[in-house]
């Protein structure tokens, strides 16, 4: 299913619905996978494929890039990843909690490679 979805992660109650679980009973079995790094936790409500975190941090790098003061701002990043803004937010501050990005008022600087994700580690 994660990999069907492609960078728009689907949220765990979505993911517990279609597979017939419970919620906190498919967090669980989450976190396990993620130990093993198959699987990264974005937040509670979120758990994606480290292909996918790794090309949304490059996504982010080069939105960031291409703004004329090296912001990385919401709106931009999720249009340019193509993700809705219920992954956008979780995202960010998991990116922001690694020290890839910071935020700052008008929106995020990018602090380190997006190297600095890899290996990802269960958060």
């Amino acid at each position: 299913m994660l990999e069907e979805a492609g960078l728009d992660q689907p949220r765990l109650t979505v993911l517990a619905e279609r597979l017939g679980r419970q919620p906190d009973e498919l967090r669980r079995l989450l976190d396990k996978v993620g130990r093993l790094g198959w699987l990264v936790r974005v937040s509670n409500s979120y758990y994606a494929l480290p292909e996918a975190v790794a090309e949304l941090a490059r996504i982010a790098d080069a939105v960031a890039r291409e703004h004329p003061e090296g912001l990385l701002t919401v709106g931009r990043f999720r249009e340019t990843a193509g993700i809705g803004r219920n992954l956008t937010m979780p995202l960010l501050e998991f990116f922001d909690g690694r020290g890839f990005t910071v935020r700052i008022e008008a929106g995020r600087r990018i602090r380190a490679d997006w190297r600095v994700l890899a290996p990802i580690e269960l958060a």
